[in-house]
């Protein structure tokens, strides 16, 4: 069987007599040698600061407040199903109906003139249908 470690934290305490020893105390009184020197030269207090909020820049903008408005729709089942079939609609489906809706608009446009018809009923009168004897 194996023993598996799932949370290690190394011992902070060291035997009296060692070279883990001497390293150990060497450390320890350089550090209380730091703590030392260190108050007397730091003016450090602990007490509550206020930051400086230096004057924002003002701005005058126009604004009217906030307006609500009160909106509702109603939607059958029907306008629900059309609207998904609309939206499943391809790209090329709707390039081509906006091609197709363009076209007529053309045609709709031109046959307002009359130069676009032709005049069948005189075109058939040069025209003899039938066999001569």
């Amino acid at each position: 069987m194996e023993t598996v470690t799932l949370f290690h934290i190394p011992g902070i305490v060291v035997a009296g007599e060692g070279d883990e020893a001497t390293g150990t105390t060497k450390q320890n009184k350089q550090y209380t040698e730091l703590c030392s020197k260190k108050v007397s030269s730091d003016a450090f207090v602990e007490h509550g600061t206020q930051t400086i909020n230096l004057t924002q820049k003002t701005r005058e903008i126009d604004f009217e407040g906030i307006t609500q408005e009160y909106k509702s729709f109603q939607a059958t089942n029907w306008d629900i199903d059309d609207a998904r079939h609309a939206e499943s609609i391809t790209s090329s489906k709707k390039e081509e109906m906006l091609y197709l809706n363009m076209v007529e608009e053309i045609l709709v446009e031109k046959s307002k003139h009359k130069a676009a018809y032709i005049d069948a009923e005189n075109l058939a009168s040069h025209i003899s249908i039938g066999s001569e004897t």
